[in-house]
C-alpha cells in the first residue's frame, strides 16, 4: 500500500496567511461621540425648563428723551421665562429706572420709570458653554418726572418696545452670567406740553438661575 504525502503549493498558502495576518489586525472602530451631548458642564433645557433672572443697567445706560432732555439711569432689570423649545423662550420681563441731574446751582430733575410686559428670546446656540442670543419684547412703560429746571411734575403711561443681544455663560449646571446690549423705546410719552419717544440703550449683566 502506497502512502500519499500532500506538498501544499506555496503560491496558494501566500495569499490565506496574508489575509490571517490582516484578520489578526483588525478591529471595531471606536464609536463616533454622540453629537446631540453637549460639552462637559454644558447642561441641556428643553421644553418646558424655567429660567429666573435679574440684571442691572448701572453698567451703562443713556437715554435720550427728546425736549425732556438726556441722562445716564441706573436700572433694574427682572425676567422669569420658560422654554417652548430647545431654542425658543417665552418671558415675561419688569424693570424700573431712576435717573437724576443736578447743576451747579442746585436744580435738578428726576425721572423714574417702570415697565411690564412681554418677550421671546432665542439661543443660537443651546447646547455650549457659552450661548449667544437674540431678544424682543413690548409691554407698558409708566414715567414720572420732577424737573425744577422746567417746572414740570408729571407722569404718563406708554407702550415700549426692547430689542437685545447677548450671550449667556455657563458658571455651573443651573447657574449663568448673562452680557448683553439693548435698546428701549417708550412711544408717543404725554408730559404737560411735550409728546416724545424715550429711547434707552446701553450695556446689561446679571445672573440667571435655571430650573
Amino acid at each position: 500500500m502506497k502512502t500519499r504525502t500532500w506538498n501544499p503549493n506555496p503560491a496558494l498558502l501566500l495569499p490565506a496567511a496574508l489575509c490571517g495576518c490582516m484578520a489578526s489586525g483588525m478591529h471595531e472602530p471606536d464609536p463616533a461621540p454622540d453629537a446631540g451631548l453637549a460639552p462637559a458642564g454644558a447642561p441641556v433645557f428643553g421644553e418646558g425648563a424655567w429660567r429666573v433672572a435679574g440684571a442691572s443697567r448701572a453698567l451703562f445706560s443713556s437715554t435720550d428723551a427728546g425736549d425732556l432732555g438726556d441722562s445716564d439711569s441706573t436700572e433694574l432689570l427682572l425676567s422669569a421665562g420658560r422654554m417652548l423649545s430647545g431654542n425658543l423662550m417665552l418671558e415675561g420681563v419688569g424693570l424700573a429706572s431712576s435717573s437724576s441731574f443736578e447743576d451747579p446751582s442746585g436744580t435738578d430733575r428726576d425721572i423714574d420709570t417702570t415697565a411690564l410686559g412681554l418677550g421671546v428670546r432665542y439661543y443660537l446656540d443651546a447646547q455650549s458653554a457659552t450661548r449667544p442670543y437674540v431678544s424682543a419684547a413690548g409691554g407698558f412703560a409708566r414715567l414720572d418726572i420732577d424737573d425744577d429746571f422746567s417746572g414740570i411734575d408729571d407722569s404718563d403711561t406708554a407702550p415700549f418696545v426692547r430689542a437685545g443681544a447677548g450671550f449667556e455663560h455657563f458658571l455651573s449646571e443651573a447657574v449663568a452670567i448673562d452680557l448683553g446690549l439693548f435698546l428701549q423705546r417708550i412711544e408717543d410719552l404725554q408730559i404737560e406740553n411735550f409728546d416724545n419717544d424715550l429711547d434707552t440703550y446701553g450695556i446689561a449683566i446679571g445672573l440667571s438661575v435655571w430650573l
